[in-house]
């Protein structure tokens, strides 16, 4: 009787447990569900924050696939805020989305066969409802915080396995056990007690030895899955994956969640699995077969990643005013309503140009920031397929930059020196299709110096195949460089109270200064303002200094 009200309620007991873990995790599912449509349809919905994306291993591989694809350096990639961009851009609900995202930004990453991330991007745009559900089945996708999970993947190829024997005595001695308490019941429940202890001990020092791969294996076999339910969503792209079905044989009882959860079916779980050891004994007997398959693994986290970052993109897409970009081979720049992404409110502005340019205007007019507006909306171009603007057509550059140098202190290089090698890099690039953009061309030194020096390297990139953007105070260099480059300048507006930018571009040399300007209305002493004043008036008028 005893044992009957016993098993009755274990019974319910179980029953509860289970009924609660169904209602808190659908409860979870509707909630997500509600998150990722709002993310894919909101405008405004901030970024997707899951976790650091700046690992290297996926943009190695992609570069180490295709070697001859132009890598962004780090300085360019300084200069132009990648990381600003890439966290502005965001909105991937998988590690695999994120990569792709990341490395996209940094080299061309699409097959031949394969559209542009903007056509896919707008189609998916246009099927809201099933690009939601797409982003259900992307969102299943394990996340561990903190690790690369490309490399992780990468490293299953040198896992051995080993030897499952201890395991598979553990749940044998199990078996055992309760069979003898059926004959002895007061041993057999202690040699129970004893082979529980035992095996929760042993299940340990395994499961740490091994929680990297295990990582891995769980993460590799929800690929496969996420797969085959994209597949049954009608991305074709996935049919070729269907034959890695079989290795997802009873892959939920290996453990990928992060420990977290508070899920009373999932917390007795866990108690099964240290207990039995059984996610061990099926990582064992999975890994060699995932072995053999790394390859096509590494692929298809490569290929889901890209769904995820076309899907974060068309969302993005929808809240800002881009368009379908015209790369070529010709060595040139023609946009309309050209602007820059991480500005609210951006004035845009056109440009066309076959050659070279050479930017002028007073402090804070807008120069520097138009530099970054091209050079981001290139690689945006190449990269994407789309740019910030109404209308965007350029060469299919290489992108390198000199703008935010700064000295090195531990390297005991100055200033100067840190410009010249930056801008080594440029002059080296000349005879290829390359956007060389400078931002104050040789600011470390002095002025006659600084003009020659500038003069020099300016009509030497002029001659090669680049195209070069470069912005300067150095009214001289306008003179100097009047045929070989187009003069293009920004202006402000100066009244009694204020300077005011309208950031639009103009063509020709800009005539208005306003550094001391800015001074006075910074609250400098006069006596510093009117002496600064004075010696401009005294220069203009004689051409010199005393």
């Amino acid at each position: 009787m005893g044992s009957t009200v016993f098993g009755i309620c274990l019974g319910i007991l179980v029953a509860l447990l289970a009924i609660s873990g169904f209602l808190r995790s659908h409860n979870r599912r509707m909630a997500r569900k509600q998150y990722l449509y709002d993310l894919f349809t909101d405008p405004d919905k901030n970024a997707l924050s899951a976790g650091s994306s700046h690992d290297p291993a996926l943009a190695l591989y992609l570069h180490n696939k295709h070697p001859d694809r132009f890598v962004i350096d780090p300085v360019t990639a300084n200069d132009l805020q990648i990381d600003d961009v890439f966290a502005d851009v965001n909105r991937c609900v998988s590690f695999p989305g994120m990569d792709m995202l990341y490395s996209t930004l940094y080299t061309d990453t699409k097959e031949e066969s394969e559209d542009t991330v903007y056509e896919e991007a707008k189609r998916l745009l246009a099927d809201k409802a099933g690009s939601v559900a797409l982003l259900e089945k992307l969102d299943k996708i394990p996340r561990f915080s903190g690790t690369d999970e490309f490399l992780i993947l990468k490293k299953l190829s040198e896992t051995k396995a080993g030897g499952a024997g201890i395991d598979i005595a553990v749940i044998i001695l199990l078996v055992l056990s309760v069979a003898l308490t059926a004959v002895y019941p007061l041993a057999g429940f202690i040699f129970l007690l004893v082979m529980i202890c035992a095996g929760i001990a042993t299940y340990f020092s395994g499961r740490a030895r091994m929680l990297e791969n295990l990582k891995g294996v769980s993460l590799a076999l929800r690929l496969i899955v996420c797969s085959h339910d994209l597949y049954m969503l009608g991305r074709d792209e996935f049919k070729g994956y269907e034959r890695l079905r079989p290795l997802c044989f009873a892959n939920r009882l290996i453990s990928y969640r992060d420990g977290t959860s508070s899920d009373p079916l999932s917390l007795l779980l866990d108690y099964v699995r240290m207990i039995t050891h059984i996610d061990l004994i099926i990582y064992k007997r999975k890994i060699a077969a995932i072995r053999k398959e790394t390859d096509t693994i590494l692929a298809l986290y490569r290929d889901i990643g890209r769904l995820d970052m076309c899907l974060a993109l068309a969302s993005y897409l929808s809240s800002g005013k881009c368009c379908s970009a015209n790369v070529t081979d010709e060595r040139i720049i023609s946009s309309e309503g050209l602007y820059h992404p991480l500005i609210g409110r951006p004035v845009c502005n056109d440009i066309t140009s076959s050659g070279c340019v050479l930017l002028t205007g007073s402090n804070a007019s807008g120069k520097s920031t138009f530099l970054k507006a091209v050079g981001l909306n290139v690689i945006f171009a190449r990269n994407f397929g789309f740019a910030f603007a109404s209308s965007f057509t350029s060469g299919a550059f290489d992108v390198y930059t000199s703008m935010a140098v700064r000295d090195d202190i531990k390297g005991g290089e100055s200033y100067y020196v840190v410009e010249a090698r930056s801008i080594k890099r440029l002059a080296d690039a000349y005879d290829r299709l390359s956007l060389c953009i400078i931002d104050e061309v040789f600011r470390g030194t002095n002025t006659v110096e600084r003009i020659a020096a500038s003069t020099a390297l300016l009509e030497f990139l002029g001659k090669g195949k680049c195209l070069c953007f470069a912005a300067t105070h150095d009214r001289e260099l306008c003179t100097l460089l009047k045929d070989s480059y187009e003069m293009y300048h920004f202006t402000e507006e100066i009244n009694e109270d204020n300077v005011t930018f309208p950031f639009l571009l103009k063509k020709g040399v800009s005539d208005t200064t306003n550094a001391i300007r800015l001074l006075d209305m910074l609250g400098f002493d006069e006596a510093i303002t009117d002496k600064a004043n004075k010696l401009v008036d005294h220069y203009k008028n004689t051409g010199n200094w005393t």
